[in-house]
């Protein structure tokens, strides 16, 4: 507008703004992704994963006693949504409800599409649940010959309904503690919990209504 009015000088202050603001927005994004990368490079060294946990994917079921049963995953990237990653899956091949078998199914879709299409892999994979769940996944990823590139996890809730423990996969569990990364790791499930159920309702309403 200013350019059109031939108000050059105000249109270049502006201009000066802009990229002022820019290369600040990048210096504090910056130095954000700085201090999760300390943080996660603490739980790495602490709990003697493979990988720095950049990329984390977690992932949930929902059903109604084994009906309108889906899943979903949601991925962080240095500490925040990673949107464009998120993905809903309804399952195929599982009859009634099974945690067990929904999990595998799921995983195995989800890896051997990114192995086939050379996608980048997740440095951390989290299942919503216990040691249970935690074997099955185990055992696709080593079918798949992942293990020994992904750091695989889970996370089962308390009787609040509340990020509890964190199982690993060579059967150590630890009680969730009061500092960032764990806290950040409680942010995800509640949020793929709310991603799943989200998918799971309208999914539902829409089986109802059709």
């Amino acid at each position: 507008i200013f350019s059109k009015n031939m108000e050059f000088e105000k249109a270049n202050t502006i201009k000066h703004k802009l990229e002022s603001l820019d290369k600040y927005e990048k210096c504090v994004e910056s130095t954000r992704i700085g201090g999760y990368l300390v943080i996660a490079d603490e739980f790495k060294t602490t709990f003697g994963l493979q990988n720095t946990p950049i990329d984390i994917e977690m992932y949930d079921n929902s059903h109604t006693n084994g009906d309108c049963q889906v899943s979903a995953l949601v991925r962080y990237t240095n500490g925040k949504k990673n949107t464009s990653e998120y993905r809903k899956f309804n399952i195929k091949t599982v009859d009634g409800p099974d945690d067990y078998a929904s999990f595998d199914e799921v995983l195995r879709r989800r890896f051997t599409r990114l192995l086939k299409e050379r996608k980048k892999l997740p440095d951390m994979v989290i299942i919503d649940g216990g040691k249970g769940q935690l074997g099955i996944a185990k055992r696709v990823f080593d079918e798949l010959s992942l293990t020994n590139q992904i750091d695989l996890l889970s996370i089962s809730k308390n009787a609040q309904h509340r990020s509890d423990t964190l199982h690993f996969i060579d059967g150590r569990s630890i009680k969730f503690e009061n500092k960032k990364f764990f806290n950040l790791l409680a942010t995800i499930q509640d949020e793929v919990h709310r991603f799943v159920i989200t998918f799971h309702r309208k999914k539902r309403t829409k089986s109802v209504i059709g």
